[in-house]
């Protein structure tokens, strides 16, 4: 049975027999770190009837993410792949891209870190339309999603945007004329950028909302297409194929070309827009998308650029991670992990995780890694994960979930000892 700290470590007196040893406490318990990496728990000394066995006794804690167990499925048939995850308020919402003819019945939501699942109610779109991201939007405390068709008779776009507070419960925009490739919140705005049709001219577009539900379009003409745009101090930013900027989010000018990567957000961290460059290989920063300085080459193909307590990172597809706590100067690491495709950064009270296909590593530091418990195998997890309750929800692009705890005391499995040191082992 769990074991009841409030009754071992409660207070000073004859202690709490358990297995037949009894655990005193004649002091306040504090936590103790082997060379190993393991983490335990300091309870004082044991005792057995009047001879005391050891020192000192320590229950062994789980870490980070340990115990790692499997949860529920977050695909709804007939979808074969979960494309799109996001959370907000304990909720965890799973989507495929393709929400078939009509409307959005595949969705699925989480209440208890992905331990169980339950489908989304039915919403009516009307036409057949592919999810293109998903979001949670703190300011306006609501899950953002958008999805579009495209129209064969006119070659053009059209995208509806999607709102929902529970996860459960959804509404749709009417259409907007033309494809949104991202939405950002950027102060007081929500701001999309795309373009307005496909063939023979392909313009860039930006358009702004202030409620996710009425959308206006800024510029409908602008010279080839961006694809991101951020708030960075008090200038509107949109990179792409070209920079864009604005001083109130409406009117928006050209500035200098520069050609961003399409596939990887740029965030922005200590005052600077940090952008990977089309190569991929090297990260820029600016402030006002006329000068751009290159802050990091690293020789390799950068994946995505993560902020978690206070650093920046930039993953890459051969496992070597950079690190950075101003943006402009950068170190780095070599993960052991060469199929870093579908790694995130995640940060979990002072700690960082590091998630990546089958692996789990996490620091307390961000120089010293551990390489913790593997979650159940046959799934490659990381592309898709959060926090919900203290839980480190894992999902797979095939619908399987794992969850596990961090900072949680098991249940006692066995007793060793080392160097003079009692240790019972917590699981």
């Amino acid at each position: 049975m769990p074991l009841d700290l409030a009754k071992i470590f409660g207070g000073g007196g004859s202690g709490v027999p358990i297995g037949g040893v009894t655990y005193m406490h004649p002091g306040k318990p504090h936590l103790v770190t082997l060379d190993s990496g393991e983490v335990f728990l300091r309870s004082g000394f044991t005792s057995k009837g009047d001879e005391a066995l050891y020192p000192e006794a320590y229950a062994k804690m789980t870490p980070y993410f340990q115990g790692w167990k499997a949860g529920g499925s977050a695909l709804l048939s007939p979808a074969t792949t979960v494309d799109f995850v996001a959370e907000g308020n304990g909720v965890i919402v799973a989507m495929p891209s393709g929400q078939g003819s009509g409307n959005l019945s595949r969705a699925r939501y989480s209440t208890d870190g992905g331990i169980t699942w339950s489908n989304s109610a039915t919403m009516s779109l009307g036409s057949s339309y592919t999810l293109q991201g998903l979001f949670w939007d703190s300011t306006s405390s609501m899950f953002i999603g958008w999805a579009a068709r495209y129209d064969g008779a006119t070659t053009m776009y059209y995208t509806v945007v999607l709102r929902s507070s529970n996860g459960v419960n959804w509404t749709a925009t009417s259409e907007q004329y033309g494809q949104f490739i991202s939405i950002n919140r950027c102060g007081s705005f929500l701001i999309a950028v795309g373009y307005t049709n496909y063939s023979p001219n392909h313009y860039s577009t930006i358009w702004t909302s202030t409620d996710a539900i009425a959308w206006t379009s800024r510029n409908s003409t602008l010279e080839s297409s961006a694809s991101y745009a951020a708030l960075v101090g008090s200038t509107y930013i949109a990179v792409g194929n070209n920079s864009y900027t604005s001083t109130d989010g409406i009117t928006w000018v050209k500035r200098t070309t520069f050609n961003a990567s399409s596939s990887v957000a740029p965030v922005v961290f200590n005052g600077l827009y940090l952008i990977v460059s089309s190569t991929p290989t090297t990260v820029v920063s600016t402030t006002d998308a006329v000068t751009y300085t290159a802050r990091l080459n690293a020789d390799v193909s950068i994946r995505k650029l993560c902020v978690a307590n206070g650093l920046v990172f930039a993953l890459t597809t051969t496992g070597v991670v950079f690190v950075s706590a101003d943006g402009i100067s950068w170190r780095s690491f070599n993960t052991g992990i060469v199929n870093a495709n579908n790694a995130l950064w995640l940060a979990s009270k002072n700690r960082w995780c590091l998630v990546c296909d089958t692996k789990v590593l996490t620091s307390a530091d961000s120089y010293t890694w551990i390489l913790q418990d593997s979650p159940p195998a046959n799934a490659v997890y990381g592309k898709y994960s959060a926090f919900v309750s203290n839980l480190l929800a894992l999902v797979a692009s095939t619908g399987e979930t794992a969850f596990a705890g961090a900072d949680t005391i098991g249940v006692p499995q066995e007793f060793y000892r080392d160097g003079g040191i009692a240790y019972m082992r917590v699981k």
